[in-house]
C-alpha cells in the first residue's frame, strides 16, 4: 500500500527533520508544499531525502 503525506511548511527548520523522521516511517512519498521559506528548511529536507532514499520526497515551492 502506498501512503503519501502532503505537508505545508514555511520556515520550519527547527521541526522539519522531526516531521520527516515521523512521517518517513509510514509514508512512501512525502510532498512538502513550501511557501518560499527563507531559512534552511529546504536544504535540510533535501539532505534528509538523500539519506532516506526509500522515501520519495518532493518539494513544491509556491508564493502566496
Amino acid at each position: 500500500m502506498m501512503i503519501e503525506a502532503h505537508i505545508l511548511c514555511y520556515n520550519e527548520q527547527d521541526m522539519i527533520l522531526h516531521t520527516l523522521n515521523h512521517y518517513g516511517m509510514i509514508c512512501s512519498k512525502i510532498t512538502l508544499h513550501d511557501n518560499m521559506s527563507t531559512d534552511k528548511t529546504i536544504q535540510l529536507a533535501k539532505a534528509w531525502s538523500e539519506e532516506h532514499r526509500d522515501v520519495d520526497v518532493q518539494v513544491i515551492q509556491y508564493d502566496t
